[in-house]
């Protein structure tokens, strides 16, 4: 079972990860706040509460962080009995691999890669993203450095995929997926795997976002970047091209060692707050900074596009 993004993992570690006597009290306050982040999670999990609520209740004398969020996958409207493996989506876990390790041992993860200046195009298209497209100069150096710098990262956990790789040799990528996760190999395209109804978003942009997942992989979408501005393109190989060189993106732009650069404090700093320091605060102050982050986003595209 694949599930949508949601972060309730990470909302609630630092609160609940070492609790193991739950009270009524704190199981009320996490199934209230499962959706804090994105409301819109809610209507695609289409959680039934009272059968979760019977069950965190049910486990409660046994109950560890663990458990809990196992009891949340298992209550997604996808699960089914003969579910064996539950697969994650959420780019922000990537930031967080250390506490996805501690809390499920034997986790593996499939890292996916993609060329940053084309992955930089993709974004400032994305009126869902609540960064400024400064940010994005530098934001993908960021990502891939802590993740390979990941002492839980192992060439027996992870798997590293090029996103050129998978639309251009896309059968013989799956197959390495598939055998990664000991899966049984089927390459045949189910034409109602993918279902997708419009009625369980309540935010159109949203909707139209995800309607995206049931096309086809697009073999033009690599290196669309070489159409940027110049000044832009040696902007992005200035900040991300000593991490980018590490899986084969050549800079077009630079000659001199481009080893010599990297992030500096504000940068890390900047990113550090809003993807990985925000789930130190309490739960309810992250409600409200998410909260008045979405509403600005919506006030800033509500201009953009009058």
């Amino acid at each position: 079972m694949a599930t949508h993004e949601a972060q309730f993992i990470l909302l609630f570690f630092n609160k609940y990860s070492k609790y193991k006597n739950f009270k009524t009290s704190d199981l009320n306050f996490i199934t209230n706040n499962l959706w804090i982040r994105l409301k819109d999670m809610e209507s695609q999990w289409e959680i039934d509460y009272e059968l979760l609520t019977d069950l965190l209740i049910h486990h409660r004398s046994k109950l560890t962080y663990t458990r809990l969020c196992k009891i949340i996958y298992c209550c997604h409207k996808d699960f089914k009995v003969q579910t064996l493996y539950i697969i994650d989506k959420n780019p922000i876990h990537s930031l967080h691999i250390e506490k996805l390790s501690q809390l499920f041992p034997g986790s593996k993860f499939i890292v996916l890669v993609r060329d940053y200046r084309d992955q930089y195009l993709s974004m400032i298209k994305d009126d869902l993203k609540p960064v400024n497209q400064k940010i994005l100069y530098f934001y993908w150096a960021y990502v891939y450095n802590t993740i390979l710098s990941e002492n839980f990262i192992n060439n027996d956990n992870s798997l590293f995929i090029k996103y050129e790789d998978l639309i251009l040799k896309t059968n013989e990528v799956l197959i390495s997926c598939y055998s990664f996760l000991n899966l049984e190999t089927t390459l045949k395209r189910n034409k109602n795997f993918i279902v997708f109804d419009k009625k369980n978003y309540t935010c159109g942009k949203l909707s139209n976002y995800y309607s995206k997942v049931q096309r086809d992989i697009n073999p033009n979408n690599k290196s669309k970047w070489k159409a940027l501005p110049s000044s832009v393109i040696k902007k992005l190989e200035i900040s991300n091209g000593y991490i980018g060189q590490k899986f084969g993106y050549k800079s077009s732009t630079l000659t001199d060692n481009i080893d010599s650069y990297r992030l500096n404090i504000f940068q890390k700093s900047l990113i550090f707050t809003f993807t990985q320091g925000i789930f130190y605060l309490p739960i309810l102050v992250q409600k409200s900074i998410y909260s008045f982050i979405r509403e600005f986003i919506k006030t800033k595209n509500k201009f953009k596009y009058r």
